[in-house]
């Protein structure tokens, strides 16, 4: 072994000298945060360079922002610190390259410019949105039809988003009474896990079970909602088989997963009187259409009172003119009958007469007054000789009497 050997302390002194000597200035360094923890006022990161291409780690370094300089960035940004401070944001940071001889290679960051992540922030969600509009999701979810009352909802949300509580009082003292069964699927709103329990629960959701889905947060930064500018999320919204609404809490910026959405509000009380709006809505058509059926009922009422009132008065017009009719017959009919009648009387009292004048001057009691006589066997009228016989008894009656006497020869000459 000819070079001679050195101690790991003096390699290590060596290095400290080299980067000491090659790095006298701070440099401004772009990384993505890929973990970071916190400890008594301390930031511990741990910061990766992903391949543009095939986006694996091609270099990882750990970073501190110790606590003198941390309530510095804080007095000079303010809550944007913790904002961008976050894993997964990709930043641009003031660095002083330290090496210690028993901790190793580390960034010191000393100071941070908000600038670049959210420009980087931008970019990245241009390309989601790009990326949306090729595959055809942005319109998906606004093509499923919204049910006609929203009486069923599935929110996902934190439980201690501050803007949940809003959204079911708002739900609950709706002026008009409606009432709702809302059940929530709880889910991280900011963080590291937040992509992964929304995209989680939107997916697991029974969504013949609800008519929406309605995601909740409430206010925050722009930089602390970014979790909605996530293509997995926008992509679970637009291929839920239901609507899906949000209610994010963007004042100024709509995300991603808004663009995407059915509906979209600004805050999660807004949402919430959209949904009574829309029920409103539905209920005052029901109304308006009760009142236009119930306005055609009574003109169809009213004109069929009309044909009936019509129908009626030529009935009785018919009736009145059939009965004038039939009276005028009836009148004709007992004028003729009574006519008829008495030219009848008339024959018949002339036949009487005629007959009661043949009668009397037929009356046997006439030709008897006349000295004429009756001849009578056995109580018959003898007209003829030849119903006598020799030996019979007869009666001869005149006007004044009659007398017996016996057939005793019988001649029938007729002198």
């Amino acid at each position: 072994m000819n070079a001679i050997p050195v101690t790991l302390s003096q390699l290590n002194d060596y290095l400290r000298r080299v980067i000491e000597q090659n790095f006298a200035y701070p440099l401004w360094v772009i990384f993505e945060i890929h973990h970071v923890s916190h400890s008594r006022g301390h930031y511990f990161l741990e910061c990766v360079e992903r391949d543009a291409t095939t986006d694996e780690i091609v270099a990882t370094m750990d970073a501190v922002v110790w606590y003198t300089t941390a309530q510095k960035l804080i007095e000079e940004h303010g809550a944007l610190v913790d904002e961008l401070l976050r894993s997964g944001l990709k930043v641009c940071a003031l660095c002083q390259v330290d090496y210690h001889p028993r901790w190793g290679l580390k960034l010191k960051i000393l100071d941070i410019d908000p600038g670049y992540t959210l420009g980087e922030m931008e970019l990245q969600r241009r390309a989601v949105l790009a990326r949306l509009e090729r595959e055809g999701l942005m319109e998906r979810n606004r093509q499923v039809p919204l049910p006609p009352i929203i009486k069923r909802i599935a929110v996902i949300s934190s439980p201690k988003a501050a803007g949940l509580q809003d959204f079911y009082v708002q739900l609950r003292d709706n002026p008009y009474g409606y009432t709702f069964r809302v059940h929530l699927y709880e889910a991280s709103v900011q963080g590291d896990r937040a992509v992964y329990e929304i995209v989680h629960q939107l997916e697991r959701i029974p969504t013949e079970q609800y008519d929406v889905v309605a995601i909740v947060r409430g206010g925050g930064a722009r930089l602390d909602l970014t979790v909605f500018d996530a293509y997995e999320i926008a992509r679970a919204i637009a291929l839920c088989p239901i609507p899906v609404v949000t209610g994010i809490g963007h004042e100024r910026d709509r995300s991603v997963a808004d663009m995407v959405a059915h509906a979209a509000l600004k805050t999660p009380t807004a949402l919430a009187e959209w949904i009574v709006a829309h029920n409103a809505r539905f209920e005052s058509t029901l109304v308006e259409l009760a009142g236009r059926i119930q306005r055609m009922a009574a003109w169809h009422v009213q004109r069929e009172r009309q044909v009936i009132e019509q129908y009626a008065q030529q009935l009785r017009y018919a009736a009145e003119r059939t009965i004038s009719h039939q009276y005028y017959r009836l009148t004709q009919a007992r004028d003729h009958f009574a006519h008829q009648s008495r030219r009848l009387i008339e024959v018949q009292r002339q036949r009487i007469e005629s007959a009661e004048h043949l009668l009397r001057s037929l009356d046997p009691r006439r030709i008897l007054r006349r000295g004429y006589s009756m001849t009578i066997k056995e109580g018959k009228l003898v007209k003829s000789v030849r119903s006598l016989q020799a030996g019979d008894a007869i009666t001869t009656r005149w006007i004044d009497g009659a007398a017996q006497s016996q057939i005793l020869h019988i001649d029938e000459t007729g002198e």
